[in-house]
C-alpha cells in the first residue's frame, strides 16, 4: 500500500531520536551517579521510555522501508536484526526501571546493560550506514594505519589481463558493472520496474518505462538517467549501497552510444581518451602499447648456452639489459644447416636474426619458422622469392622483415597481410614497383612497405 511506502521513507527522520534518547538517559544516571545528585527516578524511567519508544518506532519505520523492496536483503538482514535486538534491550532498560523492579536492578546491572545497548547502538548505525553510504564509509578518510587494519583488501571488480583483441564491450565491461550495481534488484526473480538485467537479451526488453536504451539520444536512455539522479532522489539507481562512480557512468554512456557494437572486441572500436581513463581507474586496462619484449614472457639466458656457439660463425650480442634477448648475425656466406643448427639451443632467446647475403635454401627456412620470439629478420641480398616467405608465415612475434635485393614480386604482398604482428616491409631493389608500394600502404593493412628513396 502506498500508506506503508510513504511511513517507511520516514524511517531516517526517526532514527536519529532513539540515539540521542538513549545516549541522554545514560549519561543522565551517569552524572546522578557521580555528583550524588538525588533526582527523582521518574524522571529516568520516563527518560528511559522515551527512549524505547523512539527505538520501536524507528525499527518500525523501517520494517516499512524495507518491505518497499528498494533494499538489497543479504544487505539490510543484520541491520534490521541488530535494530530489533536493540529494541530489546532498550525495552528492559525501562522496564527495570519502574519502581516495583527499581531495587532488585542495582547499579552494575544497569552498568553492564548500559554498556550492551551502546555497544548495540554503534553495531546497528554501522550497518545502516553500509547500506546508504558504502561498506568502508566510516574509514574512507582514515589514517593509512587504520585502513590498512580495516578496509577490504579486495577491489570491486576483477582486473583484465588479456589483450584488448579479446575484450568484449557488452560481456567484459559492461556486464560485471551492472552485474555489481543493478541486477540485485533486476533479475529474474526480483525485477523492479519489470526491468531485468540478467542478460543482454532481457535488458534491451525494456520494463513499464519502455526501452532502458535510446541509442538515437544517449543521455535521455532510462538507465542513464537514473544512474545520475541525485543521491537523495527516491528512484536513484542503485537505491542503496555505493552509487555509480563517475568512471562507472562515463563507460555505461559510452556503451550506449555504440550499444550496436555491444558484442564487439575493445580492439575493433575507437576508444576516446576519457573512457581510457575510465576502463583503467575499474579494471586496470592499460592502453599503453606494450613494446616487444614487455610482451614475450621468458626467462633469462644462461651464459654457459652462448659459449656453445661459435664466435668465427655467428657475431652474437645480448639486446636487453637482463640477458633474455640476442641478436645474431651469420657471418660466413656458405652456411651449413649443422652448424645453423647450433641456435636451437638458444631459439627462443633470439629477437633479431640477421643472414644476409647468405646461400639459403627451403631447409633454412624450416628450421627460421621455430624461432617463436623472432621479432626482427634481415634476408637482404639473398636469392629467395614468395615461396620462402610462405614458409615462415607462421612467425606470430616477427615485426620487421628486410628483403631488399632479393627476388620477390608483387606476388607476396598478400602472403604478407597473413603475418600476425608484422610492421615493416623493406622492398629496395626488388620486382615490387614503386606505384604497388604506394597502393598497398594506401590500404591501411596495418603493414608499411619501404622502397627506395
Amino acid at each position: 500500500m502506498e500508506i506503508f511506502s510513504f511511513l517507511g521513507r520516514l524511517h531516517p527522520l526517526f532514527v536519529h531520536l532513539p540515539i540521542g534518547f538513549i545516549i541522554l538517559s545514560i549519561l543522565l544516571e551517569v552524572y546522578i551517579s557521580i555528583s550524588r545528585i538525588k533526582i527523582n527516578p521518574k524522571i529516568i524511567s520516563f527518560s528511559w521510555f522515551l527512549s524505547f519508544i523512539s527505538t520501536l518506532s524507528s525499527a518500525l519505520f523501517g520494517w516499512l522501508l524495507y518491505s518497499d523492496g528498494l533494499y538489497i536483503e543479504e544487505k539490510i538482514n543484520l541491520h534490521r536484526i541488530t535494530g530489533f535486538i536493540l529494541v530489546f534491550l532498550v525495552f528492559i532498560a525501562w522496564f527495570f526501571r519502574q519502581s516495583y523492579f527499581r531495587n532488585a536492578f542495582n547499579k552494575n546491572l544497569r552498568g553492564i546493560l548500559s554498556f550492551f545497548i551502546v555497544l548495540n547502538l554503534f553495531v546497528t548505525g554501522h550497518f545502516g550506514g553500509n547500506i546508504t553510504h558504502g561498506q568502508n564509509y566510516l574509514i574512507d578518510y582514515a589514517p593509512e594505519e587504520i585502513k590498512k587494519i580495516f578496509l577490504e583488501k579486495e577491489t570491486l571488480y576483477d582486473e583484465i589481463l588479456v589483450d584488448l583483441d579479446s575484450i568484449k564491450l557488452y560481456n567484459d565491461i559492461v556486464e560485471p558493472i551492472l552485474l555489481k550495481k543493478c541486477v540485485s534488484c533486476h533479475n529474474n526473480n526480483i525485477s523492479q520496474g519489470d526491468l531485468n538485467f540478467s542478460s543482454f537479451s532481457l535488458l534491451t526488453k525494456g520494463g513499464i518505462s519502455g526501452s532502458s536504451i535510446d541509442k538515437m539520444n544517449p543521455r535521455r536512455s532510462l538507465i542513464f538517467k537514473r544512474i545520475t539522479l541525485p543521491e537523495n532522489n527516491l528512484k536513484v539507481m542503485p537505491p542503496d549501497g555505493p552509487k555509480m562512480s563517475f568512471d562507472e557512468i562515463n563507460t555505461i554512456l559510452w556503451w550506449i552510444k555504440n550499444f550496436d557494437k555491444s558484442e564487439q572486441e575493445l580492439s575493433l572500436l575507437e576508444i576516446p581518451l576519457d573512457i581510457q581513463y575510465s576502463l583503467n581507474n575499474i579494471f586496470n586496462i592499460d592502453f599503453q602499447e606494450k613494446k616487444w619484449f614487455d610482451k614475450i614472457d621468458i626467462s633469462n639466458l644462461d651464459d654457459s648456452s652462448i659459449s656453445k656457439l661459435s664466435d668465427s660463425i655467428f657475431n652474437i650480442k645480448f639486446i636487453s639489459d637482463k640477458k633474455k634477448f640476442l641478436s645474431i648475425k651469420l657471418l660466413e656466406k656458405d652456411l651449413k644447416l649443422d652448424e645453423f643448427d647450433k641456435l636451437q639451443i638458444v631459439k627462443n632467446h633470439i629477437a633479431y636474426l640477421d643472414i644476409s647475403g647468405v646461400n639459403v635454401s627451403d631447409n633454412l627456412f624450416e628450421k627460421i619458422i621455430e624461432f617463436k620470439n623472432l621479432i626482427r629478420l634481415n634476408l637482404n641480398n639473398n636469392n629467395i622469392t614468395q615461396k620462402e616467405i610462405k614458409i615462415i608465415q607462421g612467425l606470430d612475434n616477427l615485426q620487421v622483415l628486410n628483403l631488399y635485393g632479393t627476388n620477390v614480386s608483387s606476388e607476396i604482398l598478400n602472403i604478407l597481410k597473413q603475418f600476425k604482428s608484422l610492421k615493416r616491409v623493406y622492398v629496395w631493389n626488388t620486382k615490387i614497383s614503386d606505384r604497388q608500394i604506394e597502393n598497398f600502404n594506401k590500404e591501411n593493412n596495418g603493414i608499411k612497405l619501404i622502397g627506395g628513396i
